[in-house]
Formats: C-alpha cells, sequence, structure tokens
C-alpha cells in the first residue's frame, strides 16, 4: 500500500514552511489545505464509523456472543490498521 496521501500532504507543507515562504508558496498553502480539509473530513468520518464498530465489539462481548466478537473485532482492527500507521 502507498504512502498516505494526508501524510504526503503534511510533508509538502512543512516543506513549504521550511522555506522561503513567497506569495506563491502562501497559494501553494491555500491549495493544500484545501485538501487537507477534505483529508481530515474522511478521516472524521472513519473515526466516527470505528467508534461504532468498536461499541458493537463491546456490547457483543458483554453479552458473550463470540460471533458478533469476532466479526466486530476484525472490523474494528480493520479499519484502525488502516488509520494508525
Amino acid at each position: 500500500m502507498g504512502r498516505n496521501p494526508h501524510s504526503e500532504y503534511n510533508a509538502k507543507l512543512e516543506a513549504i514552511l521550511k522555506g522561503n515562504v513567497s506569495d506563491a508558496a502562501m497559494a501553494d498553502v491555500h491549495q493544500l489545505t484545501y485538501t487537507l480539509e477534505n483529508a481530515l473530513g474522511k478521516m472524521n468520518e472513519e473515526l466516527t464509523e470505528l467508534a461504532e464498530t468498536l461499541e458493537k465489539l463491546h456490547q457483543a462481548s458483554e453479552k458473550l456472543d463470540r460471533e458478533n466478537v469476532i466479526q466486530h473485532g476484525d472490523e474494528y482492527l480493520s479499519v484502525s490498521r488502516q488509520l494508525v500507521k
């Protein structure tokens, strides 16, 4: 799997900030912020869904519902591993 696009754009922003923040660089920052805002919105949606999956896992464990513990546990790990790289 490739590099996380959010990390890539963070790296671009960092490089701009370390250099000469000219008017042209500020235009680049302006464009990067649109991309980063969209990425944060997507991450927020994914984290909300992840929290819901975790709650389902929690409830299944309370009921000793082995099938749903496995299902929701696998779903949680699949998503959380993608977010925490």
